[in-house]
């Protein structure tokens, strides 16, 4: 991730870049970095996905944080914490942030969650999305596969504002998957 950013600009990592040349990345990305760099430094960490409080009040958003090895126990930490919190984003207060296990074992479904007052917001339209690597895996073929499905116009890939590189719709390519897939132009073969 680091490499990405200082090929996109080589300029020191502490000075602020113009938004053409910024890694667009998510809270996993926040956390799986800081959970690295924490373990670099001997702390102990763990990457952990559940639902956060206090990114859409009242609902709960799925969301990334860490856990860090702190005073004797887990201490949660959200390094993309929204500016303005009105929290400590380095010792999360309880109930502000539920991982994914605590929210589907004990009340079993969304179901059963909204009417206990945890109303959850899906960021499915995210996971609606791949980018051309993940387009590329999913459908098990090459980049360069990739790429000669979109010159045949097999393939389209679309533009999301804010967004750099091409990205897939999975229905589209779900289109594709299915035996005899075609989209327009043709078949999903080489």
């Amino acid at each position: 991730m680091v490499a990405r950013i200082v090929e996109l600009d080589p300029s020191p990592l502490r000075e602020p870049r113009p938004p053409e040349r910024r890694l667009v990345v998510n809270c996993r990305h926040f956390a799986v970095l800081t959970c690295a760099l924490l373990r670099r430094v001997g702390v102990p960490a763990r990457a952990r996905v559940g639902f956060a409080r206090y990114l859409g009040p009242p609902e709960y958003a799925d969301h990334w944080i860490l856990e860090r090895w702190h005073g004797g126990c887990w201490v949660g930490t959200d390094p993309d914490a929204p500016p303005g919190a009105d929290f400590d984003p380095l010792d999360l207060p309880p109930g502000r942030f539920v991982p994914a296990g605590d929210a589907w074992y004990a009340p079993i479904c969304k179901s059963q969650l909204e009417p206990a007052g945890w109303p959850i917001r899906s960021c499915t339209h995210v996971h609606d999305w791949l980018s051309l690597k993940e387009a590329a895996h999913y459908l098990r073929v090459s980049r360069r596969t990739m790429y000669n499905l979109m010159d045949r116009g097999v393939l389209r890939c679309h533009e999301i504002p804010g967004l750099r590189g091409r990205w897939f719709k999975r229905e589209e390519l779900d289109a594709l998957r299915r035996p005899g897939g075609t989209s327009p132009g043709g078949s999903l073969g080489e």
